[in-house]
């Protein structure tokens, strides 16, 4: 299945899932899927978040009515739009990103959410359950984008799927719905720590560098995670085939 098959599938899924979950989401906003941000078929490294904020639908930033490679086209450029500007969440990640020689404004990166649909955060929510219905029912398509990232060097994860399950965790509870592995243990302590893991898919077993607090909340130092990627062995390797590979292509 190819990325604007995809972005199609959920395009299609629209009324659905508004009427499935309908009180997830801001009833002013056009409600429509995003699978992924940035160049993510030839991007070195992949970011993974929940879900995308429901801020990058506000008024004046999305037309309202799109065809499915209308969407594709528009977020495969997401960096590159001199028109409208990022949303602010990725300022911090591009920050961190600085430390492995990667960026998601020259396409060496781009960014994955576990759920494609930009529902409300989940901190707005009395009964988080309906949300994590969300997570769980679109954790396929998750599985199906990520298989696209076909030059993925390393995935850097960050933060909870609500209060009950830190990223990692939740990812070996829900292996059965997704086509891809996923190694290492998923426990840690103490706020911003961090462990790594590898995801395995078709291509091979790929590093995956998780932190438990999302760098766009602002609960921990950049300086932090920056430090952790550049003195894990296992990044240094990475990054030297990221190097290599960067200037193959030249």
């Amino acid at each position: 299945m190819s990325i604007n098959d995809l972005t199609s599938l959920l395009l299609g899924q629209t009324k659905q899932v508004l009427l499935q979950h309908g009180s997830l989401f801001n009833s002013q906003l056009n409600v429509i899927p995003i699978p992924y941000f940035g160049r993510i078929e030839t991007a070195k490294v992949v970011t993974i978040g929940l879900n995308p904020s429901d801020g990058e639908l506000k008024i004046g930033r999305w037309p309202t009515s799109l065809t499915a490679s209308q969407i594709h086209e528009r977020l495969t450029v997401y960096f590159e739009n001199p028109e409208i500007t990022p949303h602010s969440w990725f300022s911090t990640w591009e920050q961190a990103l600085s430390s492995i020689g990667a960026s998601y404004y020259d396409g060496s990166a781009a960014h994955l959410d576990l759920c494609p649909w930009p529902a409300r955060t989940p901190k707005s929510y009395e009964d988080p359950q309906p949300f994590i219905d969300l997570i769980d029912q679109y954790l396929p398509e998750f599985s199906k984008c990520l298989e696209l990232a076909k030059d993925v060097k390393i995935f850097i994860l960050a933060g909870t799927v609500t209060k009950k399950f830190y990223m990692p965790k939740y990812l070996k509870r829900n292996l059965h719905r997704v086509s891809f592995g996923f190694d290492g243990d998923p426990q840690g302590s103490g706020e911003g720590h961090f462990t790594m893991h590898r995801i395995k898919t078709f291509r091979g077993n790929i590093p995956a560098a998780f932190c438990s607090v999302s760098l766009a909340q602002g609960q921990i130092s950049i300086c932090r995670l920056k430090g952790f990627l550049k003195t894990q062995i296992s990044c240094r390797l990475i990054l030297l085939n990221f190097v290599i590979a960067s200037n193959k292509t030249h």
